[in-house]
């Protein structure tokens, strides 16, 4: 199954709080109730969406062990246009966003995955690339503050 942006939206929206009601979740998709409703049946019955749960906050030191890591890598590339890259990046399910930067990078592409071995893999994916000349990766490690 592929999932297009609304899906990956949608699926970013409840790992936020998955007890979010339809019609919230349809307002910030920018889709109507219907719609919304029948692509989280879709994604349900596809096994996308396993299931529904709640995430704790347990005392510092102790670790929920399903932690995922996020990571902002920064390219710099040879001259071709951002979009190409915004393309070549868009169907990984680990995308969370892409955007074009000023100063001496180009575009910054931020990804979530679980563990290590995963993101250094996606680096290697950006690094073969053709049009990408350099890249600098941040290892986002505390949220003060999330809007979204």
């Amino acid at each position: 199954m592929k999932l297009d942006a609304t899906d990956r939206l949608l699926l970013r929206l409840l790992q936020q709080d998955a007890r979010r009601s339809q019609k919230e979740l349809a307002h910030i998709a920018g889709i109507s109730r219907e719609a919304m409703r029948r692509r989280i049946a879709r994604l349900r019955r596809e096994g996308v969406i396993r299931r529904f749960t709640v995430e704790v906050s347990l005392p510092e030191g102790q670790s929920r062990g399903t932690d995922l890591a996020q990571v902002l890598f920064l390219l710099r590339l040879n001259g071709v246009r951002c979009s190409h890259i915004a393309a070549f990046v868009g169907d990984w399910p680990e995308l969370l966003a892409c955007w074009t930067v000023s100063g001496e990078h180009d575009i910054a592409v931020l990804v979530e995955a679980a563990g290590l071995g995963e993101l250094n893999r996606l680096r290697e994916k950006l690094e073969r690339h053709p049009s990408v000349t350099g890249i600098t990766t941040l290892h986002l490690s505390r949220t003060w503050c999330r809007r979204f």
